[in-house]
């Protein structure tokens, strides 16, 4: 299945309107661009709203997920579907679909044709190589093929949605980047649409969490959900290096990696992952394995929490 990339004109919105607000600083090349454009409009309703947003602590993330559901009609901007991004969203949506109309820019969006094509072109590349039927076939999800995958130059980042799910990562260029992406399209619907399955993970979660804290706290990984999303999206992204023809030195650097950014259970949890692999008469699902995932995240870290315990009682005695 060919998957196409496209520059979604309303995330771009957002980006500068995000941009002209000065609460984030982002190093792109249309930054001359932006501020020569829209040097009138730097004190308009909308960006003074999104400076607001901003400093009470609104992401990024969420401002793309909300911008890619936008739609616009008749002069108005409305939504494709129910969000829970954004509160009193019919207010912004009037202050940006305002600054859509004054500031021209959908004119500025056209004046960029050339550069963004040059970028699509690179992950046009890239997605070539991605074998999607792979993943597809590996989550026993045969229903996700309405992949949507566009990309940010004012943001610098790469959103993909389907029905069920909007993630948004940043732009690298990389295939491993993409394919982890890829996998928290199949992956995050699965915890955050179950109670029984977060009832089942949050015990252990919370002890992984606590385990390395201070490294998951930099990379944005505090809080268990999306933690143990992405312990899974690692694991299940190195298997994939292994089926499809990554090297043996590509596969162990990047459980190494995952190591040294504080997945500290990876080599196991990789390895873990053949009992669903080769038993798919059992699990015709990644979803059906999840109690198998409880069961191996709860002995493990009870494990490494032993020996971290045992190795300081040792260290006392002295």
């Amino acid at each position: 299945m060919a998957i196409a990339v496209k520059i979604d004109e309303y995330v771009e919105l957002m980006g500068v309107v995000a941009y002209l607000s000065g609460e984030i600083s982002y190093n792109s090349t249309l930054n001359k661009d932006i501020d020569e454009y829209f040097v009138l409009y730097k004190k308009h309703k909308a960006v003074k709203r999104i400076k607001q947003l901003l400093q009470k602590g609104l992401n990024v993330n969420a401002l793309i997920s909300f911008a890619v559901l936008l739609e616009y009609k008749k002069g108005s901007f409305v939504l494709r579907k129910k969000q829970s991004y954004l509160e009193k969203s019919d207010e912004f949506l009037a202050l940006l679909a305002d600054f859509y109309k004054v500031s021209l820019f959908h004119k500025f969006f056209k004046q960029q044709f050339s550069f963004y094509k040059q970028k699509v072109a690179e992950y046009d590349d890239e997605l070539k190589s991605l074998n999607i039927e792979w993943l597809k076939m590996f989550f026993g999800d045969f229903e996700q093929d309405d992949f949507t995958v566009s990309i940010s130059p004012i943001l610098n980042q790469m959103v993909i949605s389907s029905k069920n799910e909007i993630v948004v990562a940043e732009c690298t260029g990389k295939m491993l980047a993409i394919i982890r992406v890829f996998c928290h399209i199949f992956i995050n619907p699965l915890l955050y649409s179950s109670d029984k399955r977060q009832e089942i993970l949050q015990p252990c979660a919370g002890k992984m969490l606590e385990l390395s804290k201070w490294a998951m706290q930099k990379q944005g990984f505090d809080d268990w959900r999306v933690l143990i999303n992405e312990y899974i999206v690692r694991a299940v992204a190195n298997v994939y290096m292994q089926e499809n023809k990554f090297t043996k030195q590509a596969i162990r650097d990047d459980i190494m990696d995952n190591v040294g950014r504080g997945f500290y259970l990876m080599p196991e949890l990789v390895g873990y992952l053949n009992k669903y692999r080769y038993c798919r008469d059992k699990f015709k699902t990644f979803g059906e394995f999840y109690f198998e995932l409880a069961k191996f995240f709860t002995s493990h870290i009870e494990k490494e929490i032993k020996r971290v315990d045992d190795v300081v009682s040792v260290i006392l005695e002295v």
